[in-house]
């Protein structure tokens, strides 16, 4: 079973104008002739992902996958042992339920036909290169993993042989990072957009140029910031890595 045929990440922001200007500094494009399924304030991309950004009082973000058969999902879910913290009901059937990870990540699912969410490029056109991954971080790896392979991830190409420092998962429409705590060189919140790109450093550059600021630089071979951490005005964490 999988979580749904689409996703979207939702970012809960203070101040909105602020958060939007600094995304579409990064490069995502506002979709204003779109109708989403669920109420936000802006709904951006970067080509590859859905982002959602929502009025909130502190940061907080929310991964949202979208399904034509909720009830079903639901079922299915819990008979492999999954526990939902709310369930949703519209005329006497379950249209809408929630999840935590065991990092808390809250996790919604919600009922919504194909037609009422956007369909992307699934072409970069950010300016933080080729989206990768949502990267957790977590006291227990493989507690993780148990929750996550419940839900339709599997383990990626990337995965090491033995996964209790990191673990590299997906579901076909999403990858998932997993690192112990303590095992990222950089910092890091749960859940973290993650970049990778073999010209990441040429990016990094002329986002500087730009007049961008990272609250974080790794150099790389040549001296020059191979990696960064960029922070959103409400707290969220975007990695722009090399490969």
């Amino acid at each position: 079973m999988k979580l749904g045929y689409a996703f979207e990440i939702v970012v809960t922001v203070p101040d909105l104008r602020q958060s939007l200007q600094f995304y579409e500094k990064l490069g995502y494009k506002q979709l204003t002739d779109t109708t989403s399924p669920t109420q936000h304030d802006a709904l951006l991309t970067d080509g590859m992902i859905l982002l959602s950004l929502r009025v909130g009082s502190a940061w907080k973000t929310i991964l949202t996958y979208f399904a034509e058969n909720i009830a079903e999902k639901v079922d299915g879910f819990e008979r492999l042992g999954v526990s939902f913290d709310e369930k949703h009901e519209t005329g006497g059937k379950i249209t809408g339920a929630t999840l935590t990870d065991p990092n808390g990540l809250q996790v919604d699912l919600i009922q919504a036909a194909p037609s009422q969410v956007p369909t992307l490029l699934r072409k970069p056109i950010s300016k933080a290169g080729h989206f990768a991954e949502l990267s957790i971080e977590t006291e227990d790896v493989r507690k993780s993993l148990d929750f996550w392979t419940k839900l339709g991830f599997e383990p990626t190409e990337h995965m090491p042989a033995s996964p209790d420092s990191w673990a590299s998962i997906a579901d076909g429409l999403l990858m998932l990072g997993i690192y112990v705590k303590g095992y990222c060189p950089h910092i890091i919140k749960t859940p973290s957009i993650t970049y990778f790109d073999a010209e990441a450093a040429q990016r990094i550059r002329k986002l500087k140029e730009e007049g961008m600021t990272f609250v974080q630089e790794i150099p790389g071979e040549n001296g020059e910031t191979g990696n960064a951490v960029a922070q959103a005005p409400e707290g969220q964490l975007l990695f722009l890595f090399g490969t």
